[in-house]
């Protein structure tokens, strides 16, 4: 289930990651962004705070992530992420690293030709555990627990996921097929595999187009 996977990904050690599962008084609910980059917004979008005032896109009445877990292999060479501790600083909404902890690195099987000569600053099967610190004018200030997985989405699912029977309550379809040019819109497959994991909420890249929480008046 959930706390399998999130056990795999951990991979036997003993630091942030597994206290942080070792708290869990049940399975935990868990977000996925495939391709995600250096977009953090899903961990504001997801708020229960933020979807109180404006579901959109099924999120109505669906109880918000505990961890959520990113994925990318093709950031490009021109990205920063994780050069400095911030990671979004905008509109009243500032996103902070706390802590980063470097977990065993994976070997997924790499499917697309273009990914198997991803950009020299990615370390691909490098996985991370992070704590964010948000302070938003609006949400208040809070952390989030993220684990970043440099891996292949397709990899990841299937070598990581599905064989840990694990569950996936949100799935962001915000920036899927970017790199592929498909010009951001949401490949079919992550619709496909919605009850296979069984995911309650997917959230589509139209949602992601204007985010209003950080322009409203507080």
């Amino acid at each position: 289930m959930s706390k399998n996977l999130l056990l795999n990904l951990n991979g036997g050690s003993n630091g942030a990651l597994k206290k942080w599962i070792d708290r869990l008084k049940s399975e935990p609910r868990i977000s996925w962004y495939p391709s995600s980059g250096d977009d953090f917004k899903d961990i504001l979008y997801l708020h229960q705070k933020y979807n109180d005032w404006l579901p959109k896109n099924g999120t109505a009445g669906v109880k918000p992530p505990d961890i959520y877990i990113h994925t990318d292999c093709s950031l490009g060479s021109d990205s920063r992420l994780f050069d400095t501790i911030t990671v979004h600083d905008d509109w009243g909404t500032r996103i902070t690293v706390n802590s980063i902890e470097k977990l065993p690195a994976r070997e997924v099987t790499k499917r697309f030709e273009s990914y198997r000569n991803c950009p020299e600053n990615i370390a691909v099967g490098t996985v991370v555990f992070l704590e964010l610190n948000v302070k938003s004018q609006f949400l208040g200030e809070y952390v989030v627990p993220v684990i970043y997985a440099f891996v292949e989405n397709s990899a990841f699912l299937e070598d990581i996921v599905l064989p840990n029977n694990g569950k996936l309550s949100h799935i962001v379809r915000a920036r899927d097929g970017h790199t592929e040019g498909a010009n951001s819109v949401p490949k079919k497959w992550l619709t496909d595999i919605q009850y296979v994991v069984g995911c309650e909420c997917i959230v589509k890249n139209t949602s992601f187009s204007r985010f209003d929480i950080l322009r409203r008046d507080n």
